[in-house]
């Protein structure tokens, strides 16, 4: 591989883990937002339904996240194994897991508060 098709690797990888994220970020807002607006008229199996698939999504969203992230370090070290004195691809010396935790625990605190919001305060107001 040349160095550019490295960079384009590596930013490709950066991308869609940006993507990731910020779709999992919007479709939890939706979730909430859908539960807030409709929670009390929905019956308890499709909003349990409804939870399950934001969940399942959740999980994969996150998990293709997370081979996203450990993508970037392998590109980062076969780049400068290839390339010792490139600087198209920044070095990832340190571990990113640092990084995962800052991004993913306020993730998934919002999406566990959604489910939270929903089931135990909207639908337990409107007596469902």
């Amino acid at each position: 591989m040349t160095e550019i098709e490295f960079a384009e690797l590596w930013f490709m990888a950066a991308e869609t883990s940006y993507n990731s994220h910020a779709m999992l970020v919007t479709s939890i807002f939706a979730y909430l937002l859908a539960g807030h607006v409709a929670g009390k008229s929905i019956p308890k199996g499709v909003a349990v339904g409804l939870s399950t698939i934001v969940s399942i999504y959740g999980l994969t969203t996150l998990a293709s996240i997370l081979g996203s992230v450990a993508h970037l370090k392998t590109i980062s070290t076969n780049y400068h194994q290839t390339f010792p004195g490139g600087f198209a691809v920044p070095p990832l010396e340190y571990d990113l897991s640092h990084l995962l935790i800052l991004t993913a625990t306020p993730t998934v605190l919002i999406w566990l508060g959604a489910i939270y919001y929903i089931h135990f305060f909207v639908r337990k107001h409107a007596g469902a």
